[in-house]
Parts: C-alpha cells; sequence; structure tokens
C-alpha cells in the first residue's frame, strides 16, 4: 500500500514538471512569434517609407526633365530669332503674371519644317509610346505615365502629339494634387502651341489649377485669357458656367 501511494505521488511530480515544461515552451514560442510579428511590421514600414522615396525621387526627376525640354524649346526659339534678325529681348507684358499668347508660332512651324521626317517605324513607336503613357495616367498611375510622356516629348519633341503629351502631364499633377508643378506642365501649351485645340483646355486647367492653390487673382487673369483668346472654344463655355464670379 505504501509502495503504491509513493508510485502516485511520483507520477503526480513527474506531471507537474511536464506541465510546467509545456507551459514554459508555450510561453517562449508566443514570444517568438510576437517577435516575428514586430519584425514583420518593421519590414513593411521601411518597404512603405522607401516606396514614397522613391515616388517622390521620380516625381522630382520628372519636373527636372520637364525643365529641360522647356529650357531646350527656348533656346531653340532664341536661335531662330537671332537667325531671322529680331530683337531677343523679354517680350512686354502688361503684368507680372501674364502669359505670353502669341498669335502664332512661326518658330514652331519653322523647326518641324528643317526637323528630319519620322519614319512609319519611328511614327508607330512614337503613337504607341504616347498611348502607353496616356493609358497610365487615365488609369491612375501618374508618375508612372507622367514619366513615359515626358520620355515621349524628350525622343519626339516635333511630334504632332507633343501638345497632348504637356497637357497629360499636367493633368497627373492634377491627379497627385501637386498644382504648381501642373501649372507649369499646362503653361507649356498655349505657350508654345497658341494654335492646338489642347490649348484652351489647358488655360481652364491653370485657372482651375490657381483656385485649388487660393490665388484668385491668376485665377481670374488666366480665365480672361481664355475667354479673349479663344472665345468659341468649349473651354470658353465651361469657364463661363463654372468660373462667372471670376469674369
Amino acid at each position: 500500500m505504501c509502495q503504491t501511494a509513493m508510485a502516485l505521488v511520483m507520477v503526480t511530480l513527474l506531471w507537474g514538471c511536464t506541465g510546467m515544461q509545456d507551459r514554459s515552451r508555450s510561453t517562449l514560442l508566443e514570444q517568438r512569434l510576437q517577435q516575428i510579428e514586430s519584425r514583420q511590421e518593421e519590414s513593411r514600414t521601411m518597404s512603405e517609407q522607401l516606396r514614397q522615396d522613391n515616388a517622390l525621387l521620380a516625381e522630382r526627376v520628372d519636373t527636372l526633365s520637364l525643365e529641360v525640354v522647356d529650357l531646350s524649346m527656348e533656346l531653340q526659339r532664341l536661335q531662330a530669332a537671332t537667325a531671322h534678325g529680331r530683337s531677343l529681348g523679354p517680350e512686354p507684358s502688361a503684368k507680372p503674371a501674364s502669359l505670353p499668347v502669341p498669335k502664332e508660332a512661326p518658330d514652331i512651324k519653322k523647326r518641324a519644317e528643317k526637323s528630319a521626317p519620322i519614319t512609319p517605324a519611328d511614327k508607330v513607336a512614337a503613337d504607341e509610346t504616347y498611348q502607353k503613357g496616356l493609358g497610365l495616367v487615365r488609369g491612375g498611375k501618374p508618375v508612372q505615365g507622367r514619366h513615359i510622356l515626358v520620355g515621349f516629348i524628350r525622343k519626339y519633341p516635333h511630334h504632332a502629339l507633343v501638345p497632348n503629351a504637356h497637357y497629360w502631364i499636367g493633368e497627373s499633377y492634377v491627379d497627385q494634387k501637386i498644382y504648381s508643378d501642373a501649372i507649369l506642365a499646362f503653361k507649356q501649351v498655349p505657350e508654345h502651341f497658341p494654335q492646338h485645340p489642347k490649348a484652351p483646355d489647358a488655360l481652364l486647367k491653370i485657372a482651375s489649377c490657381y483656385q485649388f492653390l487660393g490665388d484668385k487673382p491668376n485665377a481670374s487673369f488666366y480665365l480672361g485669357i481664355l475667354v479673349k483668346k479663344y472665345p468659341d472654344a468649349p473651354a470658353t463655355k465651361l469657364a463661363r458656367e463654372r468660373f462667372a464670379d471670376l469674369l
């Protein structure tokens, strides 16, 4: 009887030790699981930060690329003006915020005449590049689409779709609510392609961006240019409907 009791005590003690070991092992596993989850969260945070940094870097590269294109076009304009004996001085401006909108774009037309003709293969490649960038912008991927459209302008500076590319670059910035850069992109159209159908649309967008920035004087100013230069354009009709208080 005594031996039986001793055996029961030993079994109980062993069972208790085993239970304590299991609980200790379970606690260690829970701690390791928490550590893994914590590291995963840190990795996700770092990945998101890298993604944001890359997006900002891409936007900066696109902005610099646009500035290079703009400076290149301006240099070509000045060179053409020199060749024709015109004054290279600044154009008169009625007010600091004014946007020079010439009635014609002779320099751009002459540059296009002198440029090498686009081969059928080049035209197909250029059209595909533009459509890809446009599709990305319209599809909710403004950074990727803008990058392609900037490359399109740099590779095919005399293509007929260059004004459209500038316009949609502006739209890509609007999509991200980067209105100051959007204004710069939209201005390319009326400044360099005043006869293009997108010119009045771009002026309306410029005014809209200034309004988003809280700059009503500039918004009103560019609406005035739109109404004066393009009185019969659909964009002018929209301007009169949406911004009657600014006209």
